[in-house]
């Protein structure tokens, strides 16, 4: 399961989700210090909120799945790529090549778009999949390498989002 999620019937007592919200709440008075119906979380160090419960870390997103009765996956991607936000809605399961697919580039483009490199006088666009570079063609514009590059992220990332 990845995380430890022994301690989820004792979780369950203590903590609720609003699947429309993403937002955790305390059921009961945590440490003697934060009263009941105090949201619950704080962000770590990544941009995921997180909780301390009974000596363990949890990360909410992740709990999310075992409130909702589903299997917690191994990676579970944020939709819109906000990483504190927990509405069910916005969680998937996700796979290793999805999760890389839906990722940022690190270092920013020259040429302005994600996936497109000027080439002597023209642009070539490619894309990674399962850490192998696909090249996907050479174009006039880097618009239309910008276009090629979308047309097959959103083919291939679609393809990748299986766990």
């Amino acid at each position: 399961m990845g995380q430890n999620m022994k301690n989820l019937n004792l979780l369950k007592k203590a903590l609720a989700y609003n699947p429309d919200t993403g937002i955790f709440t305390w059921k009961v008075r945590v440490n003697g210090r934060v009263p009941a119906g105090q949201i619950a979380g704080s962000l770590d160090k990544d941009g995921y909120l997180v909780i301390q419960f009974k000596g363990l870390r949890y990360k909410l997103h992740r709990l999310a799945f075992a409130y909702m009765g589903k299997p917690v996956p191994k990676l579970v991607d944020h939709k819109n790529r906000i990483k504190s936000d927990n509405r069910w809605k916005n969680l998937r399961p996700i796979s290793s090549s999805g999760n890389a697919l839906n990722s940022e580039y690190s270092a920013p483009n020259a040429t302005g778009f994600a996936g497109v490199q000027k080439s002597r006088n023209k642009f070539r666009a490619d894309i990674k999949l399962a850490g192998k570079k696909i090249n996907l063609g050479t174009f006039d514009t880097a618009e239309k390498a910008a276009i090629a590059y979308s047309k097959a992220k959103k083919n291939l990332h679609g393809k990748a989002m299986g766990a």
